[in-house]
């Protein structure tokens, strides 16, 4: 394939607008594998970054690399390839599965490229969100205009840019406390600022309950499902989130992920800034974080010991990837499913387990299909139902 610069800034515009083929998709993934080796297409990459760099959107859906890893080696990629981070990402994972999931002693001339599946999910846009007020008023975030949204007791509610929620304290309580509710649909994901400050982004199906303002002496919400923390600091007031399962995590200033499905088999702490207590209130159980580990809460209620973990792979979800790290194929496919909207029907037992970075803003037909290309694994889409077989 001989190199064409108009070509691939053309392949790059149709990925980073999610309208690439498969055949395109494929097509990129030669551009990158001569990359490597190939000068002109090295300074292409690099101007068209320097370009897009000054962009504050197009310099934010491409900023991110993640390295793809296998058996404690790592290999990123260098600066050269960052206007096309997005796309390395969907490309990097392809090339992972052909130089890293394929299985030992197997060998194939090239990726398999698969036919374009004709039943198809795409991808999920917008929060698939709902706010629901003190009242029991709904509000479909996705259809409000930004600006003020309600206002609610002593705070205003506003919906900003990025489809980021904004709670403002705009006089003193002297009521009652109020509660809103943000809840997220399968495909969902959206932040928040609390009043005091406290960023939250909430995953896909995931439920957070909240205080308008906070009064008292503690800050306290409620959590099913996911959501990462940006806690705003306050000695005097230490901030903490109710879970299922009796669990309570506690804080006073930190940055701190916490999954709390209900179809998860334990719910799981994990620290990335300061200090977190996480406790069972069921029978006193606690344990004391520090950066980089996590805990976990069983259904019974019993706290494990604290563990080092990769950070990165934990608030993936956060920054629009799926991230794998040997991961069996159940726990993939339910993440797979809260972002697709799609039930998942395994056909047997499937023995199999996923080491990747996958792209969240490609059709399922797309993060199936390389996959599929480990071996061991096949998929079938009917509707909103896939199969999982051998």
């Amino acid at each position: 394939m001989q190199p064409d610069r108009s070509r691939l800034r053309y392949l790059l515009e149709k990925y980073a607008a999610n309208t690439c083929t498969y055949e395109e998709f494929n097509e990129c993934i030669g551009y990158f594998e001569q990359a490597a080796e190939n000068d002109i297409i090295q300074e292409w990459l690099q101007e068209e970054w320097d370009v897009a760099n000054g962009s504050a959107e197009t310099s934010g859906e491409w900023a991110h690399l993640y390295p793809l890893q296998k058996a404690g080696r790592v290999v990123r990629f260098g600066s050269w390839m960052k206007f096309a981070a997005a796309a390395i990402v969907v490309i990097g994972l392809s090339m992972a599965v052909y130089y890293y999931l394929i299985p030992a002693g197997k060998t194939t001339s090239q990726p398999a490229v698969a036919k374009q599946s004709k039943e198809d999910v795409p991808a999920p846009t917008g929060t698939h969100t709902i706010l629901k007020l003190t009242n029991g008023s709904e509000i479909i975030v996705d259809n409000a205009q930004n600006g003020k949204l309600a206002e609610e007791g002593s705070a205003n509610i506003s919906k900003a840019a990025g489809d980021e929620l904004i709670y403002n304290s705009v006089k003193k309580n002297t009521g009652n406390i109020l509660y809103n509710t943000l809840a997220t649909a399968k495909g969902g994901k959206i932040s928040i600022q609390l009043n005091d400050g406290t960023k939250v982004w909430l995953n896909a199906l995931s439920t957070l309950k909240y205080p308008v303002t906070f009064t008292g002496e503690e800050r306290k919400v409620e959590l099913t499902g996911e959501a990462y923390f940006e806690v705003a600091k306050n000695a005097t007031k230490p901030f903490k989130v109710k879970l299922v399962n009796g669990g309570e995590v506690e804080v006073l200033g930190t940055h701190f992920n916490i999954n709390a499905y209900e179809d998860e088999a334990v719910i799981k702490t994990t620290l990335l800034e300061g200090k977190v207590k996480m406790s069972s209130m069921m029978n006193g159980e606690w344990e004391m974080l520090r950066p980089g580990e996590q805990v976990s809460l069983s259904q019974s209620s019993h706290l494990s010991q604290p563990i080092p973990v990769q950070t990165d792979e934990i608030i993936a979800w956060k920054n629009n990837l799926f991230w794998f790290e040997n991961t069996d194929m159940e726990t993939v496919m339910r993440q797979v499913s809260r972002w697709y909207d799609v039930d998942i029907v395994f056909v047997g037992k499937i023995d199999k387990h996923i080491t990747g970075t996958l792209p969240k803003n490609v059709p399922i037909s797309t993060l199936l299909k390389v996959m599929e290309e480990s071996g061991g694994i096949h998929f079938t889409i009917n509707g909103k139902k896939v199969s999982v077989s051998r």
